[in-house]
């Protein structure tokens, strides 16, 4: 079964979720249309007792009821139950459906629907994350959705206009520390304003002498260990850089790039 991780988080609107049984009858209300164009073909039902979206290949649209209502007879059991989820967490596919993924998560065994814009695949997702050497980008300062840029993003909005007070703070709490705040919101900008892609996607801007990244391309493979060569002389690495580079794609050999990614996503790269 196909997995993915969770690229935005999802909390479903409804609490109490409609469910169906194979040959009930509901009515149909077509006045009620979905706004998000990637959530096509569903139809705002009515059973006795409840309501929801429904799929339409879910339904067999009958005649027309003599008061003009649109019913339908439910083709198979269904339910509207939505998986609440969060970034970084892994899910599994068990069916797609218009715009949507069924799925279920490892870590809880929950189930239920979650919109395909808020996942990506794991394998892409990883390679996005992972450098051939085995670092792993995710955790750089550099990389566009890292931790250390999201983070820093956050402070900046939680400080608001913190300059004023920062020299107003050097006075009333006698504490020259806050003098230093043009500094440190100087880093803080840094950090904000990071763009790379990781090193699949273009050339490191962290380590200049790095002839992984072209190599693995031209042998056409995702990780330096599944080199004939590996270990090899020609990575460009210092002494450490070469230590950390051998280690990790061992630990991708013995445990498999999906738990190594696991291992490492939330451990400081510093």
């Amino acid at each position: 079964m196909k997995k993915y991780v969770v690229i935005k988080s999802w909390i479903s609107s409804y609490s109490n979720p409609i469910s169906l049984k194979k040959g009930e009858l509901v009515e149909i209300d077509i006045s009620r249309q979905e706004d998000n164009p990637n959530w096509q073909d569903w139809a705002w039902c009515k059973s006795s007792n409840n309501e929801g979206w429904v799929p339409v290949q879910a339904l067999k649209t009958n005649s027309p009821t003599p008061n003009g209502l649109l019913q339908a007879t439910v083709l198979v059991n269904y339910t509207a139950k939505e998986l609440n989820v969060t970034v970084g967490q892994v899910v599994v596919e068990e069916r797609e459906l218009n715009g949507w993924i069924w799925a279920k998560s490892p870590a809880t065994n929950d189930e239920g629907w979650v919109p395909i814009e808020c996942l990506q695949d794991i394998n892409s997702h990883i390679l996005q994350r992972v450098a051939p050497c085995g670092l792993y980008c995710g955790g750089c300062f550099a990389f566009y959705d890292g931790k250390i840029k999201n983070l820093s993003l956050k402070l900046k909005e939680a400080l608001g206009d913190f300059d004023v007070y920062a020299n107003r703070f050097v006075e009333l709490l006698d504490e020259p520390t806050f003098l230093k705040y043009p500094y440190f919101k100087e880093m803080l900008n840094y950090f904000s304003k990071s763009d790379c892609c990781g090193c699949r996607n273009a050339k490191c801007k962290l380590f200049a002498a790095c002839n992984v990244r072209e190599c693995s391309a031209r042998k056409e493979i995702e990780y330096c260990y599944q080199c004939k060569d590996f270990p090899c002389t020609n990575t460009g690495f210092d002494e450490h850089l070469f230590r950390r580079f051998t280690t990790n794609n061992l630990r991708i050999k013995e445990i498999g790039i999906e738990r190594y990614y696991l291992e490492v996503r939330d451990v400081p790269r510093y």
